[in-house]
């Protein structure tokens, strides 16, 4: 049978690893982000580039 003072701990040890768990997901969602937002400037400027050249190309064209 556990003590009032172990059994603290060992609420203590598991709220400790929770934290941990919580740190290494929040982390792993953040770099998700950033990832998915590096993706989506990264499209978003070629893209624009390309319609830049596409527009240029049908005007010397025209």
């Amino acid at each position: 049978m556990l003590t009032y003072h172990g059994y603290n701990a060992r609420i203590i040890h598991i709220k400790r690893n929770e934290v941990r768990m919580n740190d290494d997901y929040c982390l792993l969602i953040n770099e998700f982000n950033m990832h998915e937002l590096n993706l989506f400037t990264g499209f978003f400027f070629v893209s624009k580039k390309l319609s830049f050249f596409f527009i240029l190309y049908f005007e010397g064209k025209v």
